[in-house]
């Protein structure tokens, strides 16, 4: 317990030479991917030297690290350290990752792409870990990515408000911390929420149109005043467990898809990249605890696609009750 407290005052940031605007371009993720690995690797392997050669430092052993750092891994074994893998999406994204030799051999995807954004993922260290390292070793060095996006400060005075809705009346609609919109289809999601006639808490980044300040349809928030409140970030779990809650209009990663599951909460499911298709696969198709919102041909997802959807799911008894029998399992 020592330790851990020690290192819980030792986080350390590790230089990634990714620019912001990179970071903000899902298009880019697999030139992120790259520049992690590429110069990671060089900070973590003198980081780590340091520590164990200084007499006043507890020696590290051991790497924990998130998979999309593989080099990590790859530095731990170069050092004569134990590695462990941490995979913090969904089971079944590695399960499809490792078999992606396979997938393209059977010709079930052909995309140059994606081959290389798993392989890049996995960085071969998942295949060469030893699997009886399975369990925390003493003197760990735990790392991961802070890339996914920053998090704004929680605004609680969304508790209030959703104290002040009806039971089971309000839509949910938050997608994370990197999922952008273009100006369009922002417009598109507020004229939907409206048209739905559903009280809604809406997050919206400052961020989330296409990486600029978000513009709203003319007097739209006058028009929703009544009904709907818009916020930068919300305490999540907490707003999913509240009672005034009706759906979660997602975007479908990993942390939001178990925390809407945990909370027994319908999903709309709006997936944006990785593994929030498999995710939206197996709320909409294996689960069946919510829908999958459709896009037209110009790629935007309509207004009365939105309401539609809304509406459809809210007024399903059989969605409404396999979420709560999820929660119960989960």
């Amino acid at each position: 317990s020592d330790l851990i407290r020690y290192y819980i005052n030792k986080i350390i940031s590790i230089p990634h030479c990714v620019d912001e605007d990179v970071r903000n371009d899902a298009l880019k993720t697999v030139e992120t991917i790259e520049s992690i690995r590429r110069v990671i690797p060089v900070y973590l392997e003198d980081l780590i030297a340091k520590i164990n050669q200084s007499d006043d430092e507890e020696k590290i052993s051991c790497v924990i690290a998130d998979t999309s750092v593989g080099g990590a891994l790859e530095v731990a074994k170069k050092m004569g350290l134990e590695a462990v893998a941490i995979w913090p999406a969904g089971a079944p994204c590695l399960a499809l990752a490792a078999h992606i030799p396979q997938l393209l051999q059977h010709e079930i995807i052909n995309n140059d792409v994606c081959y290389k954004f798993y392989d890049l993922i996995l960085c071969n260290s998942v295949y060469e870990l030893d699997p009886s390292v399975s369990k925390l070793i003493p003197n760990a060095l735990p790392i991961g990515p802070l890339l996914a996006g920053k998090t704004w400060p929680q605004d609680s005075t969304c508790l209030a408000w959703l104290n002040r809705q009806p039971a089971a009346s309000v839509i949910y609609v938050a997608f994370g911390s990197s999922t952008m919109a273009s100006a369009k289809q922002v417009e598109e999601l507020a004229l939907g929420l409206e048209l739905s006639g559903h009280p809604f808490l809406w997050v919206v980044r400052p961020n989330f149109m296409d990486g600029s300040t978000v513009k709203f349809p003319d007097r739209f928030k006058d028009r929703v005043s009544g009904k709907g409140k818009i916020i930068e970030w919300t305490p999540q779990e907490a707003v999913l467990a509240h009672p005034s809650v009706l759906c979660f209009v997602s975007h479908c990663r990993w942390n939001s898809t178990v925390e809407g599951l945990t909370m027994g909460v319908p999903f709309l499911c709006w997936p944006y990249i990785a593994d929030q298709f498999s995710n939206k696969n197996y709320i909409c198709n294996v689960l069946k605890t919510g829908l999958d919102l459709m896009k037209g041909e110009n790629g935007i997802t309509t207004r009365r696609e939105i309401s539609s959807k809304i509406n459809t799911l809210i007024s399903s008894d059989v969605i409404n009750s396999k979420a709560l029998h999820v929660k119960e399992i989960v």
